[in-house]
């Protein structure tokens, strides 16, 4: 996996774009956001690049994972159950 930690003048839709543009990430492959970690507004979202990106979301700090392509069966249940999750 891939931890990125953005910077705090960073917005996430410019993080994002930036991966894309590196080519760490393809439109269609899930990633994970965690938007403010550790404090009492924490949340996790699971989704593609686009679906992350039409969210728009301003939350800061943020970081997002990038999963391996290979993941255990538990990982993966994990992603399929935050990815179902409706945090906004």
């Amino acid at each position: 996996h891939t931890l990125c930690i953005a910077d705090l003048d960073l917005e996430i839709n410019d993080a994002l774009e930036v991966l894309e543009k590196l080519n760490c990430i393809e439109k269609s492959e899930k990633i994970v956001l965690i938007l403010k970690a550790g404090s009492n507004d924490e949340k996790i979202l699971v989704g593609s690049l686009e679906k992350l990106k039409r969210l728009n979301i301003k939350d800061k700090p943020f970081s997002i994972v990038i999963p391996s392509k290979e993941l255990h069966f538990t990982e993966k249940e994990a992603l399929e159950i935050f990815e179902n999750l409706e945090a906004y």
